[in-house]
């Protein structure tokens, strides 16, 4: 949210780069209670805007949603995974992936290829369930 709102108003023209450091600082303390110490720990740390990458930050969270969904997907297909990857071994799982993913190239659009490996469009709800599982274990 932060990033969005401080593009957002970058390609409005409402804010000076000059404005970034301190206005990424504010921000950071309202809505995480977060104290940037540097500009190299705060604005300068996203190597994004750089190279004229806006927008682009939500693509990492798009690309966690998929891969859950991908991952549940796997899954389905061999229940016995856990065995499989305790033991090391990848050669099932590299199969499926250029079996259903890899082997397509650019054929589908990302959208058209997750519905055919997985069977729904995208969704929040295998990420979820992979949170969940993960931070319950963790807390115990």
């Amino acid at each position: 949210l932060i990033r969005f709102e401080i593009e957002k108003e970058l390609i409005e023209g409402s804010l000076e780069v000059a404005s970034l450091p301190r206005v990424w600082r504010d921000k950071y303390r309202q809505y995480l209670g977060v104290e940037v110490e540097s500009d190299a720990a705060g604005v300068l740390q996203d190597i994004h805007w750089a190279h004229g990458s806006f927008g682009y930050f939500p693509t990492y969270t798009i690309g966690n949603l998929a891969a859950a969904q991908i991952w549940e997907a796997y899954k389905r297909y061999d229940p016995g995974f856990s065995r499989t990857l305790a033991e090391g071994d990848l050669a099932q799982v590299r199969e499926w992936l250029v079996r259903e993913i890899h082997s397509h190239g650019s054929v589908y659009l990302p959208e058209e290829l997750l519905v055919r490996v997985t069977g729904a469009p995208l969704s929040a709800r295998p990420f979820l369930a992979y949170l969940e599982e993960k931070f319950s274990a963790l807390a115990g």
